[in-house]
């Protein structure tokens, strides 16, 4: 995760500079409040998606020709496929997420699902989308200086944002390809032994899927089936775990174990401590004594 030394697309369409910006490999998501004003007309090599999220205003919109006038309102989101000729004029202070992502993005999630690879997303103007508003929030609230173990949580918010377009939002006549019903034992035990050897290492599904020669979203897929939880949350469990058995041999300080661990940080432990045990790890090694 970085914030891209590279000017993003947006400096080039509005007047404002994003509030927010952050970058998860090839996938940027930005933060706007931009005063009425208009982009000029323009093709991105990109995908993007806009998620409007501030008070009513009035906008017209073109994309590939096509010209709609409305009202902007909470959770409308339009779909920009790239290649395609896009400008949008604005009535009133407009505040909204833009999410810009290559075609290889898609592609790399879904191409275990479907019979091609090739992807054709199709424009939308306007249209409400709870789920891709929800998935936009929260990729942005991310926080910057927890990159190296929120990676696994990026990468499943990515994955269900692509596949959510891929089903969505393309003209894509097949169907998905039927899942496995899980791992097979073998590679389940090499895949969950690698995770307690490296368990204080920089995990990622990517690393974990490359071990079964699976995409990422078909090997989380099948990981779930095998053990009934992602292999984030898989992961954070066997974590705490491990935070458990140090904190009852009370040898180590708990901001010592939280790195041990493979947390960022004490408050990084804490937080997913008292998620997965209802207490806090000092509650809890008090408890032990």
């Amino acid at each position: 995760m970085d914030s891209s030394a590279s000017p993003p697309l947006s400096a080039q369409l509005f007047a404002q500079p994003p509030i927010r910006m952050m970058t998860w490999s090839g996938l940027r998501v930005e933060r706007h409040v931009q005063f009425p004003g208009a982009t000029p007309e323009f093709a991105s090599d990109v995908h993007l998606l806009i998620i409007y999220v501030g008070t009513k205003s009035p906008f017209e919109r073109s994309i590939d020709g096509h010209i709609e006038h409305g009202l902007l309102s909470y959770g409308c989101i339009s779909v920009c496929p790239r290649n395609i000729l896009h400008w949008l004029r604005w009535h009133a202070m407009a505040e909204f997420l833009m999410l810009a992502f290559p075609n290889d993005l898609l592609i790399h999630q879904i191409q275990s699902l479907f019979d091609t690879e090739y992807i054709e997303l199709i424009p939308v103007l306007t249209y409400d989308d709870p789920l891709i508003t929800c998935l936009g929030q929260a990729l942005l609230s991310v926080p910057a200086y927890s990159d190296q173990h929120d990676q696994l949580y990026v990468e499943t918010l990515t994955t269900i944002l692509a596949m959510h377009l891929v089903c969505q939002y393309t003209s894509l006549p097949q169907t998905p390809n039927a899942w496995h019903a899980g791992l097979p034992r073998r590679t389940l035990q090499v895949v969950l032994a690698h995770i307690t050897e490296y368990l204080d290492h920089n995990l990622s599904v990517n690393e974990l899927a490359a071990m079964t020669d699976l995409s990422p979203s078909h090997f989380s897929h099948a990981f779930k089936k095998s053990t009934g939880c992602s292999p984030y949350q898989y992961i954070m469990q066997q974590r705490v775990e491990a935070a458990k058995q140090l904190l009852q041999q009370n040898k180590l300080s708990i901001a010592e174990i939280a790195l041990t661990c493979g947390f960022s940080h004490q408050s990084h432990l804490n937080r997913y401590f008292k998620r997965l045990t209802g207490m806090t790890p000092y509650a809890f090694r008090k408890s032990q004594s």
